[in-house]
C-alpha cells in the first residue's frame, strides 16, 4: 500500500492487479508536467496552497499510471532527498528457506540481517533464481518463495534460469503473486513468424545468426550488428532507443522490459539482462518460442531510451556468468551499476571499465550493502558499519573484522595495490575513505587514535610491511592521497569484506561504499515470526506428499537387486527424459540415484512416491565424451555385478551386453556396444528405437552425454569422466526430480486436470497430445489408456548380462 501525501489514506499500490486509475485528458495540467522533473523539490519555502495541491495531485496521478512497458514511480512520501546517500541491498540465487547444517543462512536469519538497514530506507534488488532447485520447490513449484521475497521488500528483480524450471505458466502465476516487478529486457515471446524479420530490420539488416549470438564467457568479438551498440557502430541505427520499446512481442512470462522511478529525488532506471548460454538450456522454451537480443545491444539501446527520459542512474540487474558481466561493463559504458547473479561465489564490488559490478553469493548466506554518496553530498564513512551493530552493541560483519585487525596488524595498507595479508585487507576495505585530499602530505595515526580519526581521514590506507613490530600503541598507519578507482582486468571471486571507491561517472563523481554481510548465527538471530512461516511450509510439504501426481499404467521397478544389476523400466524412463530434455546423444545415471527399493504398483503415483524414489535434487550436466571413455565408464558400471552397487548404470541412447562371469575390466562385449544418435527418429510399433538404427560405438568419435554431476566428479569409480569437457554445466539445467515433475505435469494437463495459459505452453501441450502411441511411449514413458494418459515405461533389452540366470 502507498499512502497519499498528507492525507494518511491508503490506496492500492500501482503494482497491484486492481483496475488502472483514470488518467486525465491530455489537456489537463496534470500531464503538462508529466515526464519532467518536479520543480522546487527540496526548496525550504513551501509553495502556495493551491499550487501545493495541484503538485501533489500531479504526482499521485503519475504514480498511479503505468505505461506499456514500464512505469514512473515518484517517492513523494520518502523522508530523504538528493543530498542523502542512496542505500542499496543486493542478493541473488536463493533456494532453501531453512538454515544450513552449520546454522548459517536461512531466510529467517536473512530477514533479521536485512532489517538492520531499514532505517536507511534501502532499495532492495534481486538478480534471479529463487523458484528452484530445492526439495521443497520440486513439490511446491517455487511458490513458497513468494511471501519471503515480499517480506524482504524486494523493489525490483531480474528473472534467472531456474525460475523457468516449471514452465512459463507456473512462472507467470508465481511472479504475478509478488508485489514487485520482474524484468527481462532482451528476451521476447515470439508472437508471429514475422517477428524475427522485424527484429532484423530493427537491427538495420544484420543477419539472423548474429542477433542471437553473443560473445560467450568473455569473448570480446562483435556481432555484425555492432555488439557495442554505440552510435555509429556498424549495423546499428543511431536513435534515442525509442524503437527498442516497440520491438515485436512482449518479454516472456509477462516480465517488464524496464522500470523507471524516482528515489530520493533521483530518477533511476533499471533493466534486466540475461545471457544466451542458459536460455538455450531451458527445457520449457524452444528457440522457435522466443526472440533473443544480445544483452550488450539491448543495454545500449535501453540506456539511450532511459537517458532521453532524463534518467540519472541506470542499474542493470543481470543473470549471467562473470565473463559476460565483464563484457557488459566494458561495452555498455552508460550503465552506472551492474548487480549480477548466476555465479554462486561472492565477488563483492569490483570496478570494470569504470563501472561497478556486484555479485553477492548465494542461498541467503550473503548479501551486499551499498551506499552511494552523490558528488555534491557529504560522505558518512561509517554509514554501513554502524548499521551492523547488534542489540548488545557488538560489531558484526566487516566492522568486527576491521576492529580486530586494527588491534593486531603491525603494518599499513595499500589502497591501489593488492594487500599482502587478509587482516590488512580487512582494514582497508572496511573503513578506508576513498576521497581525494587537498594536499599530498602524509599523516600518521596510532591505533589509539584510529578508532576516532580514521573514518574522518582523507585518502586511502597504504601498505608498508617495513614497519617494526612493537606494542599496539607504537604501530602506525600511513595515509596517502587516493585517486579514483582503477578498473580491474577481470572479475574474480573475492573474500573482501567491504571498501570504498570513487566512481566519476555516477551522479557527478560519487563515493560508493560497500559492505559484505555474512548471515551467520554469531551475527544475526532468526526472526521468530518468519521462522514460524518456514515451519508452516515444512508442515505443508509433508501434507503435499499424499497428493496424486500421476497414474501408473504398469508396475514401476525400483528394487535394488534389479536396478543395480540389470535394465529396469524406471531407469529407462528417467534416462530417456534426461536425453530428451538435455538434447544429448546418450544419457545415463548411476543406479544409486534411485533410492525407493520397491515396486510401485499400477494405480496412483503420489508426490511421496517421487520423493522416496528421488530424494535428492541431483544436478545434471552435459559433457563431451570419446567412445573410448564411454567404454571405460561401462566397464566400471558392470565391474561389481552381482553385488548391488550403486555404480551400475541405467542408460538411454546406447545398448550393450556384458558377461558378469569374467574379470572386472573385461566384461563389456565390445561388438555389442551400439549408439543411437539423437537425430534418430526411427521407431517401431512398441515405441522404442529401431534396433536396425543403432550403430557400433566408434572409440575415436565424440558423443554428447547427459549424466549427474555426482558421476562427473569421479564418484563411484568413474574416474575417467572428470576430464571430459563440460558443454552444459549442472547449474544451468533443472535437477532430475524437476524433469520428472514437469513430464508428469504435462500428462496431467493432457488429462484435463490443468489448462495452459501461455502460447508457449499451449504449443507444448499440442505437440504432446499429437504424438503417436509409440512416440509418446519412447519419449515420455507414457501411453493412452481408456482416454487417459498414464505412465507405463518398458524395458527393451538395451542392457543384457549373458551370464544372468533366466527369470
Amino acid at each position: 500500500m502507498v499512502k497519499e501525501h498528507g492525507g494518511g489514506k491508503e490506496r492500492p499500490s500501482p503494482l497491484s492487479r486492481s483496475p488502472r486509475l483514470h488518467v486525465p485528458p491530455r489537456d489537463t495540467p496534470v500531464l503538462a508536467v508529466q515526464g519532467r522533473r518536479i520543480a522546487g523539490r527540496g526548496d525550504q519555502s513551501p509553495p502556495e496552497a493551491d499550487e501545493e495541491i495541484r503538485r501533489l495531485a500531479s504526482m499521485i496521478t503519475r504514480q498511479a499510471s503505468r505505461g506499456f512497458t514500464g512505469e514512473t514511480w515518484y517517492d513523494f512520501d520518502l523522508p530523504l532527498n538528493r543530498t542523502d546517500p542512496i542505500v542499496i541491498l543486493h542478493f541473488n540465487d536463493v533456494y532453501n528457506i531453512d538454515t544450513r547444517e552449520d546454522g548459517s543462512g536461512g531466510v529467517s536469519r536473512f530477514v533479521t540481517a536485512m532489517q538492520r538497514f531499514s532505517h536507511l530506507h534501502p532499495l532492495v534488488f534481486f538478480s534471479g533464481d529463487a523458484l528452484n532447485p530445492s526439495l521443497m520447490s520440486t513439490y511446491m513449484k517455487g511458490r513458497q518463495m513468494v511471501p519471503f521475497l515480499n517480506l524482504l521488500k524486494v523493489h525490483t528483480a531480474c528473472l534467472g534460469n531456474h525460475d523457468f524450471d516449471f514452465g512459463i505458466d507456473e512462472l507467470e502465476y508465481t511472479i504475478g503473486s509478488c508485489n514487485f516487478p520482474w524484468l527481462l529486457t532482451n528476451v521476447f515471446e515470439r508472437s508471429s513468424s514475422d517477428d524475427q524479420r522485424k527484429l532484423e530490420r530493427y537491427m538495420h539488416g544484420c543477419d539472423k545468426t548474429s542477433l542471437s549470438r553473443e560473445g560467450s564467457h568473455g569473448d570480446k568479438r562483435e556481432t555484425s550488428s555492432g555488439a557495442s551498440g554505440e552510435p555509429g557502430s556498424k549495423g546499428v541505427v543511431d536513435s534515442a532507443g525509442d524503437d527498442y520499446i516497440g520491438l515485436p512481442g512482449e518479454p516472456i512470462a509477462n516480465a517488464w522490459k524496464y522500470r523507471l522511478f524516482e528515489w530520493q529525488g533521483v530518477r533511476i532506471g533499471v533493466i534486466g539482462l540475461v545471457e544466451r548460454e542458459w536460455l538455450d538450456t531451458l527445457a520449457c522454451i524452444s528457440a522457435d518460442d522466443v526472440v533473443y537480443v544480445d544483452y550488450v545491444v539491448a543495454a545500449n539501446r535501453m540506456c539511450r531510451f532511459l537517458r532521453a527520459k532524463e534518467c540519472e542512474v541506470i542499474i542493470a540487474l543481470t543473470h549471467m556468468r562473470a565473463p559476460n558481466d565483464q563484457r557488459l561493463a566494458e561495452m555498455a559504458p552508460d550503465i552506472d551499476l551492474i548487480l549480477g547473479g548466476h555465479d554462486h561465489d561472492y565477488y563483492g564490488l569490483q570496478v570494470i571499465g569504470g563501472t561497478p559490478v556486484v555479485k553477492s553469493g548465494t542461498d541467503f548466506h550473503d548479501f551486499t550493502a551499498i551506499a552511494i554518496f552523490p558528488g555534491d553530498s557529504s560522505p558518512q564513512p561509517n554509514l554501513l558499519s554502524t548499521a551492523l551493530i547488534d542489540d548488545s552493541g557488538q560489531r558484526v560483519g566487516a566492522a568486527a573484522i576491521a576492529a580486530a585487525a586494527i588491534a593486531t596488524a603491525p603494518r599499513t595498507l595499500d589502497g591501489t595495490d593488492a594487500p599482502t595479508v587478509a587482516t590488512a585487507s580487512a582494514i582497508a576495505t572496511a573503513v578506508a575513505v576513498a576521497e581525494e585530499v587537498s594536499n599530498s602530505q602524509a599523516e600518521e595515526l596510532s591505533p589509539s587514535e584510529l578508532a576516532s580519526q580514521l573514518l574522518q581521514a582523507k585518502g586511502k590506507i597504504i601498505s608498508d610491511n617495513s614497519q617494526p613490530c612493537g606494542d599496539a600503541e607504537g604501530r602506525t598507519l600511513l595515509l596517502r592521497p587516493a585517486a579514483p578507482a582503477q578498473s580491474q582486468s577481470e572479475l574474480k571471486p573475492s573474500d573482501c569484506p567491504g571498501g570504498s571507491v570513487v566512481i566519476p561517472k555516477l551522479l557527478g563523481r560519487s563515493l560508493v561504499q560497500w559492505e559484505r554481510v555474512r548471515v551467520t548465527p554469531a551475527n544475526f538471530a532468526k526472526n521468530k515470526h518468519v521462522e514460524l512461516l518456514v515451519k508452516k511450509y515444512e508442515r505443508h510439504l509433508k501434507q503435499q506428499m499424499r497428493r496424486k501426481l500421476a497414474r501408473l499404467g504398469a508396475d514401476l521397478e525400483t528394487r535394488f537387486r534389479i536396478i543395480r544389476t540389470q535394465e529396469s523400466n524406471c531407469g529407462n524412463w528417467l534416462c530417456e527424459l534426461m536425453r530428451k530434455e538435455c538434447k544429448s546423444d546418450i544419457a545415463f545415471i548411476n543406479s544409486g540415484t534411485i533410492r525407493s527399493d520397491c515396486i510401485f504398483k499400477k494405480g496412483d503415483f503420489r508426490f511421496g512416491d517421487l520423493a522416496a524414489m528421488l530424494p535428492m535434487a541431483d544436478e545434471i550436466a552435459v559433457v563431451r565424451c570419446k567412445g573410448s571413455v564411454l567404454l571405460a565408464a561401462l566397464e566400471n558400471a558392470v565391474s561389481q555385478v552381482p553385488k548391488t552397487e550403486g555404480r551400475f548404470l541405467q542408460v538411454a541412447g546406447i545398448r550393450f551386453e556384458f558377461d558378469s562371469s569374467k574379470p572386472s575390466g573385461n566384461r563389456i562385449i565390445r561388438e555389442t556396444v551400439k549408439v543411437a544418435p539423437r537425430e534418430s527418429c526411427a521407431q517401431i510399433s512398441d515405441g522404442l528405437p529401431s534396433l536396425d538404427h543403432f550403430v557400433p560405438l566408434d572409440e575415436n568419435a565424440e558423443y554428447t552425454v547427459a549424466t549427474k554431476s555426482y558421476v562427473l566428479q569421479g564418484r563411484d569409480g568413474f574416474t575417467m569422466l572428470p576430464s571430459c569437457p563440460v558443454l552444459v554445466e549442472g547449474e544451468l539445467l533443472p535437477p532430475l526430480p524437476t524433469l520428472v515433475r514437469n513430464a508428469l505435469a504435462l500428462t496431467a494437463m493432457a488429462n484435463g486436470l490443468n489448462r495452459p495459459h501461455s502460447r508457449v505452453v499451449s504449443r507444448q501441450l499440442s505437440s504432446f497430445t499429437s504424438l503417436q502411441q509409440d512416440q509418446m511411449l519412447s519419449k515420455f514413458g507414457c501411453k493412452k489408456d481408456d482416454d487417459e494418459v498414464v505412465l507405463a515405461p518398458k524395458c527393451d533389452g538395451r542392457i543384457v548380462d549373458r551370464n544372468a540366470q533366466p527369470a
